[in-house]
């Protein structure tokens, strides 16, 4: 954007003041933390946990997967409200059976040829559960973040031959940036970190902008025309075919 402005003879700091039409002047802390490595997975899980425990998480911000290592993991506890859909699931998590149990070992020890050797699909369990001594039960949510496609290619290997085990991954690897100091790439880091902490939205879903659009629009979360939209889908060569007839 700054070399288009230059281009054009654009002096940024000249233009008379103005407003943003919604939603591009309405966002969020999570919104800004979406430019730097970790972000997507940090603003995500603001959201997941609100949505999970039907309470704020104590501190908004995942300092684990901050910074500007390579690698980043952390686990994050989710406990869901009572009686919700999601207390019932890890209920059944946590219960289990033995049918089940049985498969699974199955299955892992069918792939565990190629697990060792690092290779084949990767093998999810599902979640790992727990239980708290007051008897209430939740999930242990496991998560990483890569910066680069080469720590990616590190962490896949990982979990390829089950060394590690991950329920949400976070992959960085934007276009080719300007060449920049290490020290450089930390700053703007940290700046976004500040804008974070400045809106009194805090969350994504705190956006009355993001609200509107699913009210008016895309109607509720994970929704037919919410995922046709909004998800993707790894295709080889990066063309997905749409079906014409829909």
């Amino acid at each position: 954007l700054p070399s288009r402005e230059q281009e054009r003879g654009i002096a940024l700091p000249e233009l008379p003041e103005g407003e943003w039409d919604v939603p591009l002047g309405l966002g969020s802390g999570a919104a800004g933390l979406f430019g730097t490595t970790g972000g997507v997975m940090e603003a995500a899980l603001r959201t997941a946990y609100e949505i999970v425990t039907k309470a704020a998480a104590a501190a908004p911000h995942l300092s684990e997967v901050r910074g500007m290592d390579g690698i980043k993991e952390a686990s994050v506890q989710l406990v869901p409200a009572e009686g919700s859909r999601f207390a019932e699931l890890v209920a059944a998590r946590l219960k289990g059976s033995a049918e089940a149990a049985a498969a699974a070992s199955v299955a892992a020890g069918g792939a565990a040829s190629a697990a060792a050797a690092g290779q084949g699909a990767i093998q999810w369990d599902g979640g790992q559960g727990f239980s708290r001594e007051d008897g209430k039960g939740g999930l242990t949510l496991r998560v990483a973040v890569a910066n680069g496609l080469g720590n990616a290619k590190k962490l896949i290997t990982k979990m390829q031959s089950g060394e590690a085990k991950f329920d949400f991954v976070e992959i960085m690897s934007a276009s080719p940036a300007p060449p920049t100091s290490r020290c450089a790439a930390a700053k703007r880091q940290a700046a976004l970190y500040d804008l974070d902490e400045r809106p009194a939205l805090r969350r994504s879903h705190e956006n009355p902008a993001v609200g509107q659009i699913y009210a008016e629009f895309l109607g509720e979360p994970l929704s037919h025309r919410a995922h046709e939209l909004l998800h993707t889908h790894y295709v080889a060569g990066g063309v997905e075919e749409k079906d014409e007839k829909k």
